[in-house]
């Protein structure tokens, strides 16, 4: 089992054997699916100096500027299982699935020459994202009544991720554009070390109950890490070599999502 898998089973595990009846301090408690969307105030530009490439007999390579990625936000879905130690407070297990989105300017040589003249960009245009899947344990407090606010906050482990599997190759001669290829270019996002899989969240919710054990929720909730890197990589072993020419980013995930959901009281 996988370094990420073992600590979602834990925080389920957990969440379980709390919720449990069995359990001796059972209070009750609740489960929440919510579904929302990572605000745009999670962004964060990623400018690379790439590599200058050179010039061939008779034919002019200009660099014109690096590859620059925009970050915004994405869609977001998850769930939260809460089990209510008394009154205000509990402890909470929860997964949060967020998607970022990337668009990349591109990095541009001007080619001139033998006649010719053209252009060749790297990278423009969206570039795919895996998921952020957070698994978090949190304490949660919550105030009493049919209309309620709650304030959570705790650990998160984000694993590793993968910024797209291939970079777009644009290539313009003399005003004609060539059929549009692929790059086996991919940018991998890891931490700097391995304890830096562990961050922080805190949210803050408002709850208001619709029936005796169904209530409608709305939530905003703040995610940090320490470093991490964002590197560019590739399996050819001729575009290996360029891929190591590209500056290593090194950032801190900084991920803001804004939801609603429904949440079932026990």
């Amino acid at each position: 089992m996988t370094r990420p898998a073992r600590v979602t089973a834990l925080a389920l595990g957990l969440a379980v054997f709390m919720l449990s009846p069995s359990h001796a301090l059972a209070q009750g408690g609740d489960i929440t699916i919510f579904g929302g969307y990572a605000y745009p105030t999670y962004s964060q530009q990623f400018v690379f100096d790439t590599p200058t490439i050179p010039s061939l007999p008779g034919i002019e390579i200009r660099h014109e500027g690096g590859l620059v990625l925009d970050a915004k936000g994405g869609p977001v879905f998850g769930a939260a299982a809460v089990f209510e130690l008394g009154g205000f407070l509990g402890i909470e297990g929860r997964f949060d699935s967020t998607a970022i989105e990337l668009d990349s300017s591109g990095a541009r040589y001007d080619v001139s020459g033998l006649g010719l003249s053209g252009a060749i960009t790297i990278g423009e245009g969206p570039i795919p994202v895996d998921r952020l899947n957070l698994v978090s344990l949190n304490l949660r407090f919550r105030t009493p009544g049919a209309v309620s606010f709650s304030l959570s906050g705790g650990l998160s482990y984000l694993p590793s991720f993968a910024v797209g599997g291939s970079i777009p190759l644009r290539i313009e001669i003399a005003g004609s554009a060539l059929p549009d290829t692929e790059i086996p270019l991919r940018f991998a996002v890891a931490p700097t070390d391995s304890e830096r899989r562990f961050g922080l969240n805190g949210g803050v919710g408002l709850r208001v109950r619709v029936a005796p054990r169904v209530s409608i929720v709305g939530e905003v909730r703040g995610f940090y890490f320490k470093q991490y890197e964002l590197v560019v990589e590739s399996d050819d072993p001729i575009l290996g070599g360029l891929a190591g020419s590209f500056d290593t980013i090194r950032f801190d995930p900084i991920i803001v999502n804004g939801v609603a959901g429904v949440s079932f009281s026990f």
